[in-house]
C-alpha cells in the first residue's frame, strides 16, 4: 500500500477536508479577521487534516503490509487467517471476517465432499461384494451342474 494509492483512494475525503478549510478561511476573510487568526486557522486545519489522513494511512499500511508479507511467505495460503491479528479499522475487520467465513465455507465443502466420497466408496464396495457373491454362487452352481452331468455320463457309459 503506497501513499499515492491511498491518497487516490481517499481523494474525495481529502477534497472535502480542503473545501471545509477553504470555507473557514473565506468566512474569516469576509468578517475581516486578523491575518494572524486566518494564518492560525489555516495551519491548524491543514495540520489536522494531515494528521488524520497520516494516522489512518499508517495503521492501514501496517496491516496490509503484514497481510502481503504473510501471504507471500505461506505455501498454504488458506492459513493466512491464523497469522492475522484483527485490525483496529473497520475495513480490515470486515476483510478478516470475510476471509474467515470463506475459510469455514471451504472447510465445510471439503468435509462434505470427503463424506460423499466415503459414502460412494462404501456403495462401490457393497456392489463389489454382491458381484463377488453372485459370481461365487454361479461358480458353485456350475460346479454342481458339472458334477451331475459327469455322473450322468459315467452312468450312461457303464450301462452301455
Amino acid at each position: 500500500m503506497s501513499l499515492k494509492k491511498y491518497l487516490k483512494d481517499h481523494r474525495l475525503h481529502l477534497l472535502l477536508g480542503l473545501l471545509a478549510e477553504g470555507v473557514v478561511e473565506a468566512v474569516l476573510w469576509l468578517f475581516a479577521s486578523p491575518v494572524a487568526l486566518q494564518g492560525f486557522a489555516f495551519f491548524w486545519l491543514t495540520g489536522s487534516i494531515g494528521v488524520i489522513f497520516g494516522y489512518d494511512f499508517l495503521r492501514k499500511r501496517k496491516f496490509y503490509k503484514k497481510v502481503e508479507e504473510n501471504l507471500s511467505q505461506l505455501e498454504e495460503k488458506y492459513l493466512l487467517t491464523e497469522l492475522l491479528d484483527e485490525p483496529e479499522f473497520l475495513e480490515g475487520q470486515i476483510l478478516c471476517r470475510v476471509i474467515q467465513e470463506m475459510e469455514h465455507s471451504m472447510t465445510d465443502t471439503v468435509e462434505q465432499q470427503i463424506r460423499k466420497n466415503g459414502e460412494f466408496k462404501r456403495y462401490i464396495e457393497t456392489i463389489e461384494e454382491a458381484v463377488e457373491d453372485g459370481l461365487g454362487t454361479w461358480s458353485r452352481f456350475c460346479i454342481i451342474c458339472e458334477a451331475k452331468y459327469r455322473r450322468k455320463i459315467i452312468v450312461s457309459e457303464v450301462m452301455a
